[in-house]
């Protein structure tokens, strides 16, 4: 399901005007994406957590040279979902 055939579903479950729910979703979206660049986590109830985790540098060999290196440190989203959506994807 990509954004439009999901703002056209929740329009019609809804009964809110699509663009309007269009508006709705970008401004989740945009208050999510600031609360995680501020390391907050953001859980939402019965559905999951998003929160960003520190990713280490790890030495690594190149297949085809054989040399090693090493990975860039870096931070990662990770979103872990709740029982009910486990339960309900499985």
């Amino acid at each position: 399901m990509n954004k439009k055939q999901m703002f056209e579903y929740i329009s019609l479950k809804s009964g809110v005007n699509s663009q309007k729910v269009k508006e709705i979703f970008e401004d989740f979206q945009e208050i999510l994406s600031d609360a995680l660049c501020k390391g907050e986590k953001v859980t939402l109830s019965g559905f999951g957590k998003f929160f960003v985790v520190d990713r280490k540098s790890i030495k690594r060999r190149n297949p085809v040279t054989k040399r090693m290196y090493y990975t860039r440190a870096s931070k990662v989203t990770i979103f872990k979902a709740y029982k009910k959506l486990k339960h309900c994807v499985n």
